[in-house]
């Protein structure tokens, strides 16, 4: 349960960023109608949406630690964007989606040491 939950909160941060992004580039008066920008923002929150679903069933590898380290750069890439379009729900979206990914790597690190003993 802990891990769908986790799951559940990564991608429902990076699903709300997106659609911010969306928000924020189509509605007038938000400061960054069609600037490309949001479109930016809303492309790390899409990697960082699939990036959920790639890091689920690894539980070892280079290839997981790599796309760990990517997901971490996006995170903070996407929610220091939304800082500087002055839209900071895109950055508390992203930190939701941040605390998802720790769940995520804690509870899959939990699993693996259980299997071990």
């Amino acid at each position: 349960m802990s891990r769908n939950a986790a799951v559940l909160t990564m991608a429902g941060g990076a699903l709300v960023a997106l659609a911010l992004s969306i928000w924020v580039y189509v509605t007038p008066l938000t400061g960054a109608t069609g600037a490309p920008a949001p479109l930016l923002t809303g492309f790390g929150s899409l990697a960082i949406l699939v990036a959920t679903f790639l890091l689920l069933p690894r539980t070892h590898g280079g290839f997981r630690v790599l796309l760990i380290v990517l997901t971490a750069l996006a995170l903070f890439l996407t929610a220091f964007a939304g800082a500087m379009m002055l839209h900071p729900e895109i950055s508390v979206a992203m930190a939701v989606a941040a605390a998802g990914m720790i769940w995520l790597l804690a509870d899959q690190q939990m699993h693996r040491q259980g299997a071990r003993s």
